[in-house]
């Protein structure tokens, strides 16, 4: 009921920097929300992220990792379908063993357990959340303003050092995660998952763009090749530009880029703007000749 104490935010108070990165670029110390449609790719990548974070390695081969005990909240699949899914990215990564990521399975909404999971948390000495997926894990409708209040107020009282939340998304509105304003208001970071198809069954390109960042700036676009074979999953970075599919995400200037580099000549700013319209109908003329 008290609350936190009163502090003086003048006179030569020291400034924390801000969060640092558990995984460059994805992870903050910070509530971050992964959203896209279902079937994306969106779990077995945060289930990756855990097993980086459980060893302190660079499995997916993006950036810096640093070691944190890691906790996966379900919601939606079972001990032993993660279980199989973690043998997999071993068997790719070739490691001896499974990576110690501990696993929960859940029912109840995160506020309900909110105590016994704090409990859980500091017997543990967990250092990170990932909870699959928002809408189930709110408890009660996801469009309601209520719901996603509560369900970020139960993470700040947790006591880790951060958390991923997956997050759905309605069909054709890309720019927000689907349910109440708050599921964008409540987390400090949201990348949005894209993917599309190499090929029907064995791989597929995984592209994720940077929404909002209330800590640091705006992350550039990561892109990532899943391929599925012999009963391992491996990962391999790769330039999202480089997707004709992922181009309507990028800025304007990117775009350009992206297409004298496939080009490989010098275009003119009609063929440009001619282009550009065929891959992101929004981008007006006149904002591809300033750009230029």
């Amino acid at each position: 009921e008290a609350g936190s104490p009163i502090e003086d935010l003048g006179g030569e108070t020291e400034i924390e920097p801000e969060p640092p990165f558990l995984a460059e670029p994805l992870l903050r110390e910070e509530n971050t929300l992964l959203y896209g449609m279902g079937g994306t790719g969106k779990s077995l990548l945060s289930l990756a992220l855990a097993a980086s974070l459980a060893d302190g390695a660079d499995y997916l081969g993006l950036g810096a990792i640093y070691p944190a005990k890691v906790m996966y909240i379900d919601y939606e699949d079972d001990a032993n379908t993660q279980r199989s899914r973690l043998e997999s990215l071993r068997t790719s990564w070739g490691l001896p063993e499974r990576p110690h990521v501990l696993y929960k399975h859940a029912e109840a909404s995160m506020a309900t357990m909110g105590d016994s999971l704090a409990r859980q948390i500091a017997q543990n000495h967990i250092d990170y959340l990932i909870i699959d997926s928002a809408a189930m894990a709110c408890g009660a409708d996801p469009e309601k303003a209520d719901s996603a209040t509560a369900f970020f107020r139960s993470l700040r009282s947790l006591g880790v050092r951060g958390t991923l939340t997956i997050g759905h998304m309605t069909k054709g509105n890309e720019k927000f995660p689907f349910g109440s304003v708050f599921w964008w208001n409540g987390p400090r970071s949201i990348w949005y998952a894209k993917n599309t198809r190499e090929d029907a069954q064995t791989a597929l390109h995984l592209g994720l763009f940077h929404r909002k960042a209330n800590n640091g700036i705006i992350q550039p676009p990561v892109g990532l090749h899943i391929r599925f074979d012999q009963g391992g999953v491996t990962f391999r970075p790769e330039k999202v530009s480089e997707i004709a599919e992922f181009r309507s995400e990028l800025s304007t200037w990117s775009k350009i880029r992206a297409l004298i580099a496939e080009a490989r000549r010098g275009l003119s700013l009609q063929e440009l703007q001619d282009a550009i319209k065929d891959i992101d109908a929004t981008v007006k003329p006149d904002t591809v000749r300033t750009t230029v």
